[in-house]
């Protein structure tokens, strides 16, 4: 019996070090989703001007919908260009983000969004209810090769 027991919380110690957490990610290209679709059957990332990766990491422990501190990792760059790597801590349930590009592919905004508590991303109307968190935009710069943060609110 002094066997199991030991046992039993040899395995609770083991399981409660290793915690998860959630990561929800993506990627953003400048024109339309149809276009990035195609050019990207055709060519892959590199016929795109710009790309941007967002990767929220949910806090451990937690369910990914609860009000809690998230981290997000931001990557904007161009195809022969250096990245630019960013990180933003944010608090809120449900974060998600969106991207609008600029025409040239110079210019990106994300927004990022959480939601008022017993609401849920792509529950229906999940758009007028979502609040706004953080704005940032990023501007290529040509003479350092790589896209700044220009702006945040």
């Amino acid at each position: 019996m002094k066997i199991l027991t030991c046992s039993l919380l040899v395995v609770a110690g083991l399981t409660t070090s290793c915690i998860m957490h959630t990561v929800v990610s993506g990627f953003s290209y400048p024109g339309s989703e149809r276009d990035k679709t195609l050019e990207s059957q055709r060519q892959g990332w590199d016929a795109a001007p710009g790309r941007v990766g967002v990767s929220i990491h949910g806090a451990s422990g937690k369910a990914y919908t609860d009000r809690t501190k998230k981290q997000a990792y931001v990557s904007v760059e161009r195809p022969g260009g250096r990245p630019l790597q960013c990180r933003y801590d944010l608090r809120g349930a449900d974060i998600g983000w969106f991207s609008e590009w600029s025409d040239d592919g110079h210019r990106v905004t994300l927004r990022f969004y959480d939601m008022p508590d017993g609401h849920f991303s792509g529950e229906q109307g999940w758009e007028q209810l979502r609040r706004q968190l953080l704005v940032v935009q990023f501007a290529y710069d040509e003479q350092k090769s790589q896209f700044l943060e220009v702006h945040r609110e």
